[in-house]
């Protein structure tokens, strides 16, 4: 698959089998795997197409009149065309039809080419405009489009294209004008994306972008029940397009598409995947003896492991390695941390609502307010340390401590545990939350990166070695991390004592060459196709 170099070499290897099954984030290629009738299992973005303004005052960006050129200039069926070829859903609304989020409330921004060129004009601004985009897939195309169409009203652009990691420092480094981007507002996500990007105190927040208006409604989002969720999305959606905050031009799916012949893969939060319970029904794999039972009972799949069973996954993008709070999380890097350490919590698309996986169950007093953890008993990590209450709360204190200030990337998490203003250790198996307002889907902050429950006795004196391979001893996951060759592949064992049952399938196979090296996701699909 690493050889497979171009925008369709991963779908090819998809095609040939190549991979058991591999991240799309493509809309092409999600196209043509549903018109090849794959099995997929897909998430639309609200939000994942979004050229971000800079904010700070040394940005011409921080003038409203530019700002509102260049939104006019975008014309987000040009990138559509030139970049997903037609098959994103497109609106100039972080909030898109077809959302389940959608109303008849949410604005969209205008087009108009001729009043962009004379807002340009008043501005006065007439240095280089630096326009920072990423260096593969349709990013390239977005970029090149964004450039032509704010050339076309009279700006002088300079483009700056960069990989994910080099793309955030650059940003963090306020080293833009118009970064192109996405805030990725899934199902579990949606308030939690324009909170992490848009609140004022947020650390996630890359645009020096302050409003007390939007963190009132941001405020207002977070503790509206399901029922008002739309018309809070609707208000923050409108406030972004009146205000020019920023440019939303659509919706992107993402997920992955799986073999037929593979089972029990399944989705929680922001497109990570759990293979705890995946099992294959041909090719050597016995049948499931049953299936998963209610979240607080789990009936394993198998009776044991496979010997020889194998999965070869070709994921979106190399993460950063096996430290959570150094871990860019999600779905670059957010699968590989929950085959290792497991989560407190999972998020289930299809019934949009959370459930617990290490937790037993988690309640929370009438106001959302205070939210009460409870842990399953018995779950231990090899050396005998048990997950426990206050295992719980040393990782999340890990998110505010790292260890060296080279190694810290912006992880989104802190965004998120800030809103907990007091966490008490009840007893052994039970974490409370006291947070500083209301909030109706905080299960989802431990669903991702702090529901990643690490061993921090393992880390020992060199947290570097920690990050690159974990020992066996450092989770309760499904899988064991035995090989670890950066941008090559990453190779999982099987955890023959996991809490919740024989792990069907022996070996999980990353292959991180397809990730480095095939530029689009219609290549991964190619991978998947090739087996």
């Amino acid at each position: 698959a690493s050889a497979l170099i171009g925008a369709t070499g991963a779908y090819e290897a998809f095609q040939n089998g190549d991979l058991t099954t591999a991240f799309l984030r493509d809309s092409t290629a999600i196209a043509q795997a549903e018109a090849d009738g794959a099995k997929m299992s897909m998430d639309y973005q609200d939000a994942g197409g979004v050229l971000y303004f800079n904010h700070a005052a040394d940005s011409p960006t921080s003038d409203a009149t530019l700002r509102e050129a260049i939104s006019l200039a975008i014309d987000i069926d040009v990138l559509n065309d030139r970049a997903h070829n037609g098959d994103m859903r497109v609106a100039k609304s972080v909030v898109v039809p077809g959302s389940p989020y959608y109303s008849d409330a949410v604005l969209e921004g205008a087009t108009d080419a001729a009043r962009a060129a004379e807002l340009v004009a008043e501005s006065g601004f007439s240095g280089t405009l630096r326009l920072l985009c990423g260096n593969r897939g349709a990013a390239v195309e977005i970029g090149l489009a964004t450039e032509a169409m704010l050339e076309a009203i009279g700006l002088d652009v300079e483009i700056n294209a960069q990989g994910t990691s080099a793309g955030i420092a650059e940003m963090i480094a306020g080293n833009y004008d118009v970064n192109c981007g996405g805030w990725n507002a899934g199902g579990a996500t949606a308030i939690s994306s324009y909170v992490r990007n848009l609140q004022s105190t947020s650390p996630s927040n890359r645009m020096s972008y302050e409003s007390a208006e939007m963190d009132s409604l941001l405020s207002a989002a977070l503790s509206a029940d399901k029922a008002d969720v739309p018309a809070a999305l609707a208000a923050i959606n409108n406030l972004i397009v009146t205000e020019w905050v920023s440019v939303p031009y659509g919706a992107l799916p993402e997920g992955i598409v799986i073999a037929d012949n593979l089972e029990g893969v399944k989705q929680t939060t922001s497109t990570i995947f759990l293979f705890d319970d995946a099992y294959f029904t041909s090719g050597g794999q016995a049948a499931p003896v049953s299936a998963l039972g209610t979240p607080a009972e789990v009936t394993p799949a198998c009776d044991a492991t496979v010997p020889g069973s194998e999965i070869v996954y070709g994921p979106f993008y190399a993460g950063r390695g096996f430290d959570p709070p150094y871990s860019s999380g999600a779905l670059v890097g957010g699968t590989e941390l929950a085959a290792v350490y497991d989560t407190l919590i999972r998020y289930n698309p299809e019934t949009a609502g959370f459930e617990p996986q290490l937790a037993r169950d988690m309640t929370v007093n009438e106001d959302f307010t205070v939210w009460t953890l409870h842990l399953r008993d018995g779950i231990t990590y090899d050396d005998g340390t048990p997950l426990d209450a206050d295992m719980v709360v040393a990782n999340h204190e890990r998110f505010f401590t790292p260890t060296s200030e080279d190694r810290r990337i912006i992880n989104t998490s802190p965004a998120f545990l800030q809103f907990i203003e007091e966490t008490k250790v009840i007893d052994s198996l039970t974490v409370e939350y006291h947070l500083i307002q209301p909030w109706a889907t905080f299960p989802f902050v431990l669903s991702d990166e702090p529901g990643f429950i690490i061993n921090v006795n393992a880390v020992g004196d060199d947290p570097e070695a920690f990050n690159a391979l974990p020992p066996a001893h450092a989770g309760v996951g499904a899988y064991t991390v035995e090989k670890n060759t950066p941008g090559e592949e990453i190779v999982f064992k099987a955890r023959d004592n996991y809490w919740g049952g024989p792990v069907c399938v022996e070996t999980l196979r990353f292959n991180m060459a397809a990730a480095s090296a095939l530029i689009g996701a219609t290549g991964a699909y190619e991978a998947f196709q090739n087996g």
